[in-house]
């Protein structure tokens, strides 16, 4: 079920529609839909890129986390799989 985010749905169709190439960041408490607004968003436009933090591994530093690296070394706590 997916309720009670008409104002953000239509926040980001505002934005899709200014012309230009724009990064929007949502954050917030875990667990409240925010992966699913994101996806339902992007079904509804024509191009769409979807980008995801990796969760926080004691072994790895912020930086060790944003290299291309971590997500085959084993150090992110990942499976090394990019999907």
């Amino acid at each position: 079920m997916f309720v009670g985010r008409t104002e953000d749905l239509t926040r980001l169709e505002e934005i899709s529609k200014r012309g230009r190439a724009t990064l929007v960041v949502c954050r917030g408490r875990r667990r409240i839909g925010k992966s699913t607004l994101i996806q339902r968003f992007g079904k509804t436009i024509p191009l769409f890129h979807e980008f995801q933090g990796l969760p926080p591994h004691e072994a790895s530093s912020n930086t060790d986390q944003l290299s291309m690296n971590s997500l085959f070394d084993g150090k992110s706590g990942d499976t090394g799989h990019i999907s």
